[in-house]
């Protein structure tokens, strides 16, 4: 589970890094 939850926080500061 926190694999998934990681990953995905993981993406959305990707985003908001954009």
């Amino acid at each position: 589970h926190c694999s998934v939850a990681t990953k995905w926080k993981h993406q959305t500061d990707s985003i908001v890094d954009l």
